[in-house]
């Protein structure tokens, strides 16, 4: 069993700039996979271990950030309830 490993993704988005025939310019922007809460920074792997840990582990959000914390990252009580609600 390996040991909990925290990682930073990042999604490039490709834009390009076209010149039209009428010599406007129209911006193309590529598509960004689909997030369920939208803007948010966390990865959809980071909700589902909070939500599991929270629900099916009975973990109260302070021991999360407890774990979280000792992993070397910080997510606050406050913005996992907000993730969760």
């Amino acid at each position: 069993m390996s040991p909990a490993q925290a990682r930073v993704i990042e999604y490039w988005q490709e834009k390009a700039v076209f010149d039209t025939p009428e010599g406007e310019s129209t911006v193309k922007v590529a598509a960004r996979p689909i997030h369920p809460l939208g803007k948010c920074l966390a990865s959809v792997q980071l909700l589902a271990w909070i939500l599991v840990a929270k629900y099916a582990d009975a973990l109260p959000l302070y021991r999360l950030e407890g774990i979280l914390k000792r992993h070397g990252g910080h997510i606050s009580r406050t913005t996992m309830a907000n993730w969760i609600i």
